[in-house]
């Protein structure tokens, strides 16, 4: 038996980025309703059972990063970082794993000489886009997604993105299968898939080469 009281548990949820306890458990139903199995979706099946995973690991994660480079060209990366430059306002967002991509790239970015504002927790998010607001203001909206499954997760049953003509999405996924909405202005994919080979961490490279170009067009 643990026992933790309900503050404590309320504060490091909060720390996590959720309202509550039941804002994290709601968080967690939803990744696993939409897996079969969670262990299957992660894990490498090639290296079950194997007592040296260290080498063959390594081997798919190089592997993983030539994928990468097929599927995101240098001309997207400047794409994107051109978007970045030009508007004042800039937001980024993720899921559950890729809510760690998202703080990472702004805290990155923030390095590299540009403030953004990050949304993490889920019913933040819903709260941004369903705002009256949403749209006042010019903005590009940079959303992480393993899965490229953002907006059917947390939103109302039927809920339609309607962009305001001065407000841009960009979809940084791993998922090849993934197929943009029509609401999407860019996708960056890098093609890798959901294994832990690839997935946030193909998108963390991908944040760190955005950052990085940046920092190099800002600074040269």
């Amino acid at each position: 038996m643990c026992n933790v009281s309900k503050t404590s548990l309320t504060r490091f949820c909060r720390d996590m980025g959720y309202e509550d306890f039941s804002d994290l458990r709601m968080d967690l139903y939803n990744w696993v309703r939409n897996r079969s199995d969670p262990k299957e979706m992660l894990l490498l099946p090639f290296l079950h059972g194997q007592k040296d995973i260290y080498e063959p690991y390594l081997g798919r994660v190089e592997e993983q990063i030539r994928q990468m480079r097929r599927h995101v060209p240098t001309e997207q990366i400047r794409q994107i970082v051109q978007k970045i430059r030009r508007y004042d306002h800039v937001v980024v967002m993720g899921h559950m794993q890729a809510a760690c991509n998202a703080i990472a790239f702004q805290q990155n970015l923030f390095c590299a000489g540009k403030m953004i504002d990050s949304y993490i927790r889920p019913a933040e998010q819903v709260e941004f886009f369903m705002s009256p607001d949403f749209g006042a203001q010019p903005q590009l909206i940079l959303v992480f997604s393993v899965s490229g499954v953002f907006f059917s997760k947390y939103f109302p049953a039927g809920f339609q993105l309607h962009l305001p003509k001065d407000v841009e999405l960009v979809m940084l996924t791993c998922n090849p299968d993934y197929r943009p909405e029509p609401y999407v202005t860019m996708t960056l994919n890098t093609g890798t898939g959901h294994y832990l080979d690839g997935a946030n961490l193909s998108l963390d490279l991908l944040g760190n080469l955005i950052c990085q170009q940046y920092f190099n067009e800002e600074t040269y």
